[in-house]
């Protein structure tokens, strides 16, 4: 190896320590006790009006709409038969 190339290889090693003596950075302050008090204040108001307005029941039940005579005409979709099911889903099998 030439001594050029070792003073390049020292150049670069110096530069690298350099990062590494930077200071820390200053330590985060404690969080103030009234803070964790606040916050564990508004969680229970939080749940008790949860537990206090929710899922009240309606007043009165809607009536259900009646269904026009051309819906109830109509007829229902067939269910899809066994048979045509046993030629459908070897079809559908990924990696085919």
């Amino acid at each position: 190896m030439s001594h050029a190339a070792a003073d390049d290889h020292d150049d670069h090693d110096d530069a690298h320590d350099d990062a590494h003596h930077e200071p820390p950075p200053p330590p985060e302050g404690e969080t103030p006790l009234w803070f964790t008090v606040l916050g564990v204040c508004l969680f229970t108001l939080g749940g008790i009006l949860l537990l206090v307005t929710g899922d009240a029941p309606p007043a009165e039940k809607p009536e259900a709409p009646a269904k026009p005579a051309a819906a109830a005409a109509q007829p229902a979709v067939p269910p899809i038969p066994p048979a045509a099911l046993s030629r459908i889903l070897p079809n559908l099998r990924p990696g085919r």
